[in-house]
């Protein structure tokens, strides 16, 4: 053959590929709602199309090489034709913003404000895409995994992060920050169980503890995370969004935590503590039943995903009568990929011979490996009869070795999700700059200037006022000699005054409702305070933007649910009656009746307060974060409004970000951020 045989050849081939492609395309189950294709294929038919085109290919190969014809190299990678896809995404979704549109015929106050908030929708989700691809996530994740464990825990680091997420306005890591500072604070290694509905997590669970605690069912059960540590005496604390925290018998647990008497979480419950009495979960264990996966319970699906990064280990239970599924392999991925080890059991396996189980055990071993390339040992779990033992066996092997050293592994798993966090944001700030093409743009307009300087004065706003918050807060559970200083007051000038026998317990019960009012007037007070200025704000930004349509909405805080004190019941049979001639000497009144409160009422009112304030404390916190969405929701628009007037330029120019780059150590060109590998 000559070289026009070859290449007439050559061109056949490549045009038969790309028809094979498009036939898989058209013969997929995915089709996009934008396609012109409707997909009327039964999951059969997709198979044998599948099976056919699959021949076709290989037998294609085997032309292409017996007939002496060289396969070109690609020319391009996988990752840099979708990062050059999603820059060209960005650009677009660019061209849909009012100012573009407004080209093209007027358009209302309305329209504009929801074609901004759709925009914006839509940029956020490509940015984040953009940066996964940058990051290199997924690849080698068990190396990944080790690689983030090098990292020591720096405080400076983790200030210097919160510094880069508030200031580059990364609102998407807020939620990975939060669960990093947590697990700083906190004093407990947290064993997450995950897996699809039915998957048997809250039997084994009851296994382990060796009592019936959580409620099981074969339909959807668990719909909010259930936190299982230590506690000398069994029972449940309920924290509620809307009411005071609830303590419960375990007995009433399934109130609270399953489908059917909590459908969608309507009782609105934020957290679950179950304290059991149990020896496998003393020291410093605690264990996390979350709602199962791929359920049409999707609320309680959505604070499985949720709870994710706030674990420090996490074990998926995979049921042995079903194969891996896509959400199991989701879970793996998901935890490696926010640096958290992960443990993987077969429940259910009286159900299989014992030749059943090796099989199943490989195959899930196998799919972990060829899908996700990670080596995971799979444990073999059951809660039925003599195989109930399994479970036991399981726990002793993976999980009892780890008590001992659970302070060091949290320490660890603080490392890792630091380092993880760093990666995260610094492939976020590279796709910013990527797709600024170095900075665009660099001197930026007054009017968009202005309106960044003003936002981030609001982040900076909140963020001072979270701050604030706890400084309050802590003042509210110090009260106790304010409560009493009162209280012996009112109760001298009464024995001093009268003869009568006086209800003690009365008196000081009222102290404390009058200084634990006064203490949330105090916080109610910084709230509106807080709210006013960033109204102020508001205007200010609306005030620097020309032509800005819509009309702004006072922001607003709604006190109905503020947390209230609750007076302890062992005040009420407190009773002081001191000796009549004491009655007539004022200062020896005093020092007694101070005397017998500190001694009988400051426990239960130190208590007290301290109850309101962490009932306060997440509230409060709660008000600030609707108020950031409030500020959020209208801000949002005037900024994109300044940002079209100077045309198209996005908050924080190239400088910015290469400072913030520069500041985390990834501003090179190659090579990978602080603590990890690409």
């Amino acid at each position: 053959m000559n070289d026009n045989h070859r290449r007439v050849l050559t061109a056949t081939f490549v045009q038969l590929d790309q028809l094979t492609r498009e036939i898989e395309r058209a013969a997929s189950s995915r089709h996009s709602p934008f396609s012109g294709i409707a997909p009327d294929l039964q999951p059969v038919q997709q198979q044998v199309v599948s099976d056919y085109l699959e021949r076709l290919r290989e037998r294609l190969l085997e032309a292409y090489q017996g007939l002496g014809l060289q396969l070109s190299r690609p020319r391009v990678s996988a990752s840099w034709a979708i990062q050059t896809s999603l820059t060209f995404a960005e650009i677009t979704i660019e061209e849909t913003s009012p100012s573009r549109l407004r080209g093209y015929g007027v358009l209302s106050e309305e329209d504009q404000r929801l074609i901004q908030r759709i925009q914006g929708d839509l940029d956020r989700i490509v940015r984040r895409l953009h940066a996964y691809v940058l990051e290199g996530l997924g690849r080698d994740l068990g190396t990944r995994l080790k690689d983030l464990g090098r990292v020591p825990v720096d405080l400076g680091r983790v200030a210097l992060l919160e510094r880069v997420i508030r200031e580059q306005g990364l609102v998407e890591f807020r939620g990975s920050l939060e669960a990093l500072i947590e697990r700083l604070e906190a004093k407990t290694f947290d064993i997450a169980v995950f897996g699809r509905v039915s998957s048997g997590k809250s039997s084994l669970l009851n296994a382990v503890l060796r009592a019936d605690v959580l409620p099981v069912g074969v339909t959807p059960v668990t719909s909010v995370p259930t936190r299982i540590v230590w506690g000398e005496v069994p029972r449940a604390e309920i924290h509620l969004a809307e009411r005071d925290p609830l303590e419960v018998g375990l007995e009433q647990l399934g109130d609270y935590v399953s489908e059917q008497r909590n459908p969608d979480n309507v009782k609105r419950v934020v957290r679950v503590v179950a304290h059991v009495p149990s020896d496998n979960l003393r020291g410093d264990l605690a264990l996390v039943d979350t709602p199962g996966l791929g359920s049409l319970a999707r609320a309680g699906a959505r604070a499985s995903y949720a709870y994710l990064p706030r674990c420090d280990l996490g074990v998926l239970l995979v049921d042995a009568a079903n194969a891996p599924g896509r959400e199991d392999l989701d879970i793996v991925r998901l935890l490696y990929e926010s640096g958290i080890p992960v443990k993987v059991a077969l429940s259910k396996v009286d159900l299989l011979s014992a030749s059943d189980r090796v099989r199943a055990r490989d195959y899930l071993v196998g799919q972990l490996r060829s899908q996700l390339g990670v080596d995971v040992s799979v444990g073999l779990v059951s809660t039925v009869g003599v195989e109930r033992q399994l479970s036991g066996e399981w726990f002793d092997r993976e999980i009892a070795p780890l008590v001992p050293q659970a302070g060091k592994l949290a320490r660890s798993s603080a490392s890792r999700k630091l380092a993880a966090l760093d990666q995260s944001v610094v492939a976020t700030l590279r796709a910013r700059l990527a797709v600024r093409g170095g900075g665009m743009n660099p001197g930026g307009g007054d009017a968009r200037r202005r309106a960044e300087q003003l936002a981030l004065d609001a982040e900076q706003l909140l963020h001072e006022a979270e701050r604030k918050c706890g400084a309050l807060l802590q003042a509210v559970e110090g009260a106790t000699p304010h409560v009493l200083q009162r209280a012996v007051a009112e109760l001298t000038r009464i024995l001093k005054d009268s003869a009568e026998q006086v209800s003690s317990g009365d008196v000081v019960s009222d102290a404390l409702v009058s200084v634990a009012a006064e203490a949330s007037d105090h916080v109610r007070t910084w709230l509106l305070e807080t709210r006013d200025q960033l109204n102020q704000l508001l205007q200010q930004m609306s005030a620097v933007v020309p032509g800005f349509p819509v009309r702004l909405e006072e922001l607003h805080v709604d006190f109905l649910g503020q947390p209230h004190i609750v007076v302890p019941t062992e005040l009420a049979s407190l009773e002081l009656d001191p000796p009549r001639w004491i009655r007539r000497l004022h200062g020896l009144l005093e020092g007694r009746v101070r005397q017998a409160l500190t001694e009988a009422a400051a426990p239960a009112v130190t208590d007290a307060l301290v109850k309101l304030g962490s009932r306060l404390l997440p509230w409060s916190r709660a008000v600030l974060k609707r108020l950031a969405e409030q500020f959020g929701g209208q801000a949002e628009p005037l900024r994109a409004h300044a940002r079209a007037l100077d045309g198209g330029a996005e908050a924080g120019d190239g400088a910015a970000l290469r400072a913030a780059l520069d500041a985390l150590g990834g501003g090179q060109a190659a090579g990978s951020p602080r603590g990890g590998t690409h």
